[in-house]
C-alpha cells in the first residue's frame, strides 16, 4: 500500500513539473471566471504555439452583456512563472506586462496566480472561443 501511495504521489508531481515546466502545457484556449476587480467576469485566453496571445473579456447582468473587450500580446514561461507581455488593450497600444505563478497544470485545466494580486485564475481548456450561455440571475 505504501508503495502504491508512493507511486502515485510522484506521478502526480512528475506530471505537475512537468506540465509546468513545458510551454505545450499552456498552448490552448482557456475559458475561466473571475477577476481580481470582479468575480463575475468571464475571459477566454488563447495563448499560442508561437508565444502570442488574444484574451477576451465579457460581463453580464441579469443575461444582458455589459461590455467586452479584447487583448493580445506575447507569453512565455520562466520556470514557474507565466509572463504576459500586453501589447493591445480595446484596440490600443499598451505596454503592460503581468506575472503568474503556475500552481496547477492538467491536460484540461490550469491555475495560475496573478503574483501583485495575489488573485488565484481557474481555467479550463476549451476547444473554441465558445463563452458559456448567460444563466438568468447571473
Amino acid at each position: 500500500m505504501r508503495a502504491a501511495l508512493l507511486g502515485l504521489l510522484l506521478s502526480f508531481a512528475a506530471g505537475i513539473a512537468n506540465a509546468a515546466d513545458t510551454p505545450q502545457s499552456v498552448v490552448g484556449i482557456w475559458y475561466g471566471r473571475g477577476q481580481p476587480v470582479d468575480e463575475r467576469e468571464d475571459f477566454i485566453d488563447h495563448f499560442r504555439a508561437d508565444g502570442s496571445f488574444v484574451s477576451f473579456f465579457r460581463k453580464y447582468e441579469k443575461c444582458e452583456l455589459q461590455w467586452q473587450f479584447s487583448q493580445t500580446g506575447h507569453w512565455r514561461l520562466e520556470g514557474l512563472t507565466l509572463i504576459t507581455n500586453v501589447k493591445t488593450a480595446a484596440g490600443k497600444p499598451v505596454a503592460r506586462m503581468e506575472r503568474y505563478g503556475v500552481e496547477f497544470t492538467a491536460p484540461r485545466e490550469l491555475h495560475v496566480r496573478h503574483i501583485e494580486t495575489n488573485y488565484l485564475f481557474r481555467m479550463r481548456r476549451q476547444e473554441n472561443y465558445r463563452f458559456p450561455l448567460c444563466e438568468p440571475g447571473v
